[in-house]
Protein backbone atom coordinates (compact mmCIF):
# COMPACT_ATOMS: atom_id res chain seq x y z
CA UNK A 1 0.00 0.00 0.00
CA UNK A 2 2.72 2.21 0.79
CA UNK A 3 4.43 1.42 -2.37
CA UNK A 4 2.05 2.99 -4.62
CA UNK A 5 1.84 6.45 -2.42
CA UNK A 6 5.52 6.36 -2.93
CA UNK A 7 5.50 6.21 -6.50
CA UNK A 8 5.01 9.73 -7.50
CA UNK A 9 7.75 10.38 -5.08
CA UNK A 10 10.46 8.12 -6.91
CA UNK A 11 9.02 9.64 -9.94
CA UNK A 12 9.78 13.19 -9.17
CA UNK A 13 13.22 11.82 -7.67
CA UNK A 14 14.01 10.08 -11.31
CA UNK A 15 12.43 12.83 -13.18
CA UNK A 16 14.77 15.57 -11.18
CA UNK A 17 17.97 13.73 -11.43
CA UNK A 18 17.51 12.55 -15.01
CA UNK A 19 16.73 16.63 -16.16
CA UNK A 20 19.21 18.22 -13.68
CA UNK A 21 21.80 15.32 -13.39
CA UNK A 22 23.31 13.29 -10.10
CA UNK A 23 24.89 15.34 -7.14
CA UNK A 24 28.12 13.70 -8.63
CA UNK A 25 27.39 15.18 -12.33
CA UNK A 26 26.30 18.81 -10.45
CA UNK A 27 29.81 18.37 -8.52
CA UNK A 28 31.77 17.75 -11.33
CA UNK A 29 29.87 20.80 -13.30
CA UNK A 30 30.34 23.08 -10.44
CA UNK A 31 34.25 22.15 -10.55
CA UNK A 32 34.38 22.51 -14.33
CA UNK A 33 32.59 25.77 -13.70
CA UNK A 34 35.06 27.28 -10.80
CA UNK A 35 37.98 26.38 -13.21
CA UNK A 36 36.82 27.73 -16.30
CA UNK A 37 35.91 31.15 -13.36
CA UNK A 38 39.47 30.85 -12.49
CA UNK A 39 40.94 30.38 -15.75
CA UNK A 40 38.95 33.31 -16.88
CA UNK A 41 40.10 35.98 -13.86
CA UNK A 42 43.72 34.58 -14.90
CA UNK A 43 43.26 35.92 -18.23
CA UNK A 44 41.20 39.06 -17.40
CA UNK A 45 44.35 39.69 -14.94
CA UNK A 46 46.89 39.19 -17.30
CA UNK A 47 44.93 41.77 -20.17
CA UNK A 48 44.78 43.91 -17.15
CA UNK A 49 48.78 43.87 -16.78
CA UNK A 50 49.42 44.09 -20.22
CA UNK A 51 47.13 47.53 -20.82
CA UNK A 52 48.53 48.70 -17.91
CA UNK A 53 51.91 48.11 -19.16
CA UNK A 54 50.95 49.63 -22.55
CA UNK A 55 49.21 52.46 -21.13
CA UNK A 56 52.70 54.23 -19.16
CA UNK A 57 54.64 53.23 -22.51
CA UNK A 58 52.26 55.68 -24.26
CA UNK A 59 52.63 58.32 -20.90
CA UNK A 60 56.50 58.47 -21.45
CA UNK A 61 56.20 58.09 -25.02
CA UNK A 62 54.19 61.53 -25.08
CA UNK A 63 55.80 62.95 -21.96
CA UNK A 64 58.82 62.56 -24.48
CA UNK A 65 57.49 63.61 -27.58
CA UNK A 66 55.67 66.82 -25.25
CA UNK A 67 59.47 67.50 -24.11
CA UNK A 68 60.92 67.65 -27.58
CA UNK A 69 58.15 70.27 -29.43
CA UNK A 70 58.18 72.23 -25.94
CA UNK A 71 61.96 72.54 -26.10
CA UNK A 72 62.11 73.29 -30.01
CA UNK A 73 59.54 75.71 -29.70
CA UNK A 74 61.02 77.34 -26.76
CA UNK A 75 64.18 77.96 -28.81
CA UNK A 76 62.08 79.16 -31.64
CA UNK A 77 61.13 81.54 -29.26
CA UNK A 78 64.82 82.13 -27.98
CA UNK A 79 65.72 83.10 -31.33
CA UNK A 80 63.09 85.32 -32.40
CA UNK A 81 63.32 87.11 -29.40
CA UNK A 82 66.96 87.58 -29.62
CA UNK A 83 66.71 89.16 -33.40
CA UNK A 84 64.13 91.67 -31.42
CA UNK A 85 66.67 93.38 -28.30
CA UNK A 86 69.74 94.71 -28.83
CA UNK A 87 72.41 95.33 -26.14
CA UNK A 88 72.19 99.24 -25.15
CA UNK A 89 74.62 100.28 -22.41
CA UNK A 90 75.26 97.31 -21.22
CA UNK A 91 71.18 96.30 -20.85
CA UNK A 92 69.06 95.04 -23.16
CA UNK A 93 66.24 97.09 -24.93
CA UNK A 94 63.93 96.39 -27.51
CA UNK A 95 64.96 97.72 -31.29
CA UNK A 96 61.35 98.60 -31.80
CA UNK A 97 59.62 100.45 -28.43
CA UNK A 98 57.74 97.30 -27.07
CA UNK A 99 57.94 93.37 -27.58
CA UNK A 100 54.39 91.68 -27.06
CA UNK A 101 54.70 89.64 -23.37
CA UNK A 102 57.65 91.83 -22.46
CA UNK A 103 57.23 95.24 -22.56
CA UNK A 104 59.76 98.28 -23.01
CA UNK A 105 62.11 97.01 -20.78
CA UNK A 106 65.28 97.38 -19.96
CA UNK A 107 66.54 94.01 -19.06
CA UNK A 108 69.25 92.33 -17.44
CA UNK A 109 72.02 90.76 -19.38
CA UNK A 110 73.51 88.26 -17.14
CA UNK A 111 69.84 86.61 -17.20
CA UNK A 112 69.01 87.11 -20.65
CA UNK A 113 73.20 85.48 -21.65
CA UNK A 114 73.01 82.72 -19.22
CA UNK A 115 69.23 81.47 -18.89
CA UNK A 116 67.81 83.06 -21.62
CA UNK A 117 65.24 84.97 -19.74
CA UNK A 118 63.89 88.65 -19.83
CA UNK A 119 64.11 90.22 -16.26
CA UNK A 120 63.00 93.39 -15.93
CA UNK A 121 65.45 95.56 -13.97
CA UNK A 122 64.59 98.64 -12.05
CA UNK A 123 65.78 101.71 -10.90
CA UNK A 124 66.73 101.49 -7.04
CA UNK A 125 68.66 104.10 -4.86
CA UNK A 126 72.11 102.63 -4.68
CA UNK A 127 73.50 105.52 -2.17
CA UNK A 128 73.65 109.20 -0.80
CA UNK A 129 76.24 111.08 0.34
CA UNK A 130 74.65 114.32 2.45
CA UNK A 131 72.34 115.76 -0.55
CA UNK A 132 74.14 113.35 -3.26
CA UNK A 133 72.15 110.31 -4.23
CA UNK A 134 72.48 107.92 -6.86
CA UNK A 135 70.57 105.20 -8.53
CA UNK A 136 71.22 101.48 -9.76
CA UNK A 137 69.76 99.83 -12.25
CA UNK A 138 69.45 96.03 -10.03
CA UNK A 139 68.21 92.63 -11.23
CA UNK A 140 65.50 91.50 -8.93
CA UNK A 141 66.96 87.80 -9.73
CA UNK A 142 70.73 87.78 -10.24
CA UNK A 143 71.23 91.42 -8.30
CA UNK A 144 73.36 92.55 -11.71
CA UNK A 145 73.41 96.22 -11.29
CA UNK A 146 74.68 99.08 -13.51
CA UNK A 147 75.07 102.65 -12.37
CA UNK A 148 71.88 104.94 -13.87
CA UNK A 149 73.31 108.06 -16.07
Amino acid sequence: MALPLLKPLFEAIDKAINEHGSAAIMKERLELFRERMQNVEIQIQEMLDRHAKEIRDLKESHAKEIATVKEKYEAAARKDLRSQIVLADGVYVPIQGVIDGYGKGPWCPKCFDEKEKLINIHRKQAGFVNDYTWYAMMCPVCNFSKPCQ
